[in-house]
């Protein structure tokens, strides 16, 4: 499939064996000008291979979702790869919070506190998850 996608999204599970999944001999077979959507963890994909395929093809770009690295105390300005992602022109990245804002959070609270007034009232609760 991959030489015929325009799109490859990546949004799998991490797990020995889709660690390193995407690698640069997938990347060979990717269509040339395709993008590479992460929204998973970023060890399915293969840094160093990743980085090739952007610089020097045959990807069109990538969305990261994803951080290979964090900041430590140690190391508070710490990048988010080892390599310079970040300098080029075809990448965006976002730390596996593209979905997070102030709105989100307000809601989010906003069910926690109705649930509390519901729980308080002896009212059946929303967004309950059972076990079966």
């Amino acid at each position: 499939m991959l030489p015929l996608c325009d799109t490859v999204l990546i949004a799998c599970a991490l797990a020995p064996e889709t660690t390193g999944l995407i690698d640069a001999r997938r990347f060979a077979l990717m269509k040339p000008g395709a993008l590479l959507i992460n929204v998973a963890r970023a060890r399915i994909v293969d840094e160093d291979a990743l980085y090739a395929a952007l610089k020097n093809g045959p990807l069109g770009g990538a969305a990261l979702d994803v951080w290979w690295q964090y900041p430590t105390q140690a190391e508070p300005d710490r990048r988010p790869s080892r390599r310079p992602f970040h300098e080029l022109p075809n990448v965006l990245m976002t730390p596996h919070c593209a979905s997070s804002s102030d709105a989100m959070a307000e809601r989010r609270w906003s069910v926690v506190a109705g649930n509390l007034d519901r729980f308080a009232r002896g009212e059946p609760l929303e967004n309950l998850v059972l076990q079966t």
